[in-house]
């Protein structure tokens, strides 16, 4: 494990390579457990799944505290592909809206909700897209125009810069 010697080696005095060492019984066994809890931290409170399923990614999306892994949901759920059936998409819908009225996410992920609303095409969700042509942000205001325009909507409000 990483350039460890087992316990009897270091007994022994010898590194496996025909070099003498002198290293001390505990102080290896100190070194190893600390080398381990280390690789334990980093496998169980840096993991990034977040599923498979639009249910996962729901659970996510509403219970998840890390905005990258939010934003990752709100990604996948942006596939349309990803649904068992219409119950499932609807849900998905429901909650981008009502995610996107809250307007407690990030600008970036606020953005990815208007990219899904639009590539779900859900009439519930278009008109949010329309309506966000108007929004504060550049950066969703550009989303949302791309996105209306994608779904060949015909209605898309005066676009006013600055607003």
């Amino acid at each position: 494990m990483i350039g460890c010697r087992t316990l009897s080696q270091a007994k022994n005095g010898s590194d496996g390579h025909g070099r003498h060492v002198t290293i001390e019984p505990k102080r290896y066994c100190r070194t190893r457990l600390v080398w381990i809890a280390i690789g334990l931290a980093a496998a169980g409170g840096c993991s990034t799944y977040i599923g498979t399923t639009s249910t996962s990614f729901l659970g996510q999306v509403r219970n998840s505290t890390d905005p990258n892994i939010r934003y990752a949901a709100y990604a996948k759920l942006a596939v349309p592909g990803i649904y068992e059936d219409q119950a499932h998409k609807a849900e998905a819908v429901s909650t981008l809206i009502a995610k996107y009225q809250e307007g407690k996410e990030p600008v970036a992920i606020r953005a990815v909700i208007i990219r899904g609303l639009g590539a779900l095409g859900d009439p519930r969700g278009r008109a949010v897209v329309i309506k966000a042509a108007n929004d504060p942000e550049a950066v969703i205001r550009v989303e949302a125009v791309e996105r209306s325009a994608r779904s060949g909507s015909p209605k898309m409000p005066p676009f006013s810069p600055g607003s």
